[in-house]
């Protein structure tokens, strides 16, 4: 090494030092830079995915909101046809087969007629397709049974071709709970 050096002329003896340091400047200039510039592109990506993250949550919650009104406005829309026609409860008795959704099991219950006008409520789709001409959507009139509440009239499925009528929400559901207190059941995301 030392026979190397000893080659090297004066000149190149002379500025080598220079040189090397001008070099590792250079580089620990370049390292910090580059540093720096990562941390700030990293600042500047997360600076705008939170604002990201912010926006969507902002036009989720909207969207939301204009959901529940639209529904609230279509349930106002369902009580006013349903309770401006003469429900009648007659005294006539049906028996019926009430299949609880969750369990399947099924047991016969014995059911007053109701009419809504001159026409039979149960089983008759007639109430059920006038809401959903107006407002779209699904649409159920429930009777209360001693186990729930009982699809007596909707538009419902319970399979691709079979109405869901017959079917009742048991009474340990959060749907018949919410009911019970007089309140809305909303499922889904909360905020």
């Amino acid at each position: 090494m030392k026979r190397w050096f000893r080659r090297l002329s004066l000149k190149l003896k002379l500025f080598s030092p220079v040189y090397l340091g001008i070099i590792l400047s250079i580089s620990i200039i370049t390292a910090f830079s580059i540093s720096k510039s990562s941390r700030n592109i990293h600042e500047s990506v997360e600076r705008n995915l939170t604002m990201e993250v912010h926006t969507l949550m902002k036009m989720m919650e909207r969207e939301h909101a204009l959901k529940q009104e639209t529904v609230e406005k279509n349930l106002r829309v369902a009580h006013s046809l349903f309770y401006n026609r003469d429900l009648k409860i007659s005294d006539e008795k049906i028996n019926m087969i009430a299949t609880n959704q969750i369990t399947r099991r099924s047991h016969l219950v014995e059911v007053n007629e109701w009419y809504l006008g001159d026409e039979k409520l149960h089983s008759n789709s007639g109430f059920v397709n006038d809401v959903v001409s107006l407002v779209g959507g699904t649409v159920t009139v429930f009777q209360k049974i001693d186990n729930g509440f009982l699809r007596i009239s909707t538009n419902v499925l319970k399979t691709t071709i079979t109405s869901a009528e017959g079917t009742f929400i048991p009474n340990n559901s959060p749907v018949a709970k919410a009911d019970r207190q007089e309140k809305p059941f909303t499922a889904g995301l909360t905020w």
